[in-house]
């Protein structure tokens, strides 16, 4: 499963909300845009980079 977060919160602060832990719900946590050089990166922007690191990690 993939998680984006929203504008104004990441995947740890919403699943806060409904109680729980990112560290037990997920496996990893992994920052595909990491160093971003902006507050926030649009969900097409980050799906797009994220289905990339996928399929490069598919491939090897």
């Amino acid at each position: 499963m993939v998680l984006f977060g929203s504008p104004d919160q990441g995947v740890p602060q919403i699943l806060r909300i409904g109680g729980f832990d990112v560290g037990e719900e997920c496996d990893f946590n992994l920052n595909t845009i990491p160093d971003q050089g902006v507050e926030t990166v649009r969900t097409e922007e980050a799906l797009i980079a994220t289905l990339s690191v996928l399929n490069l990690l598919g491939e090897s």
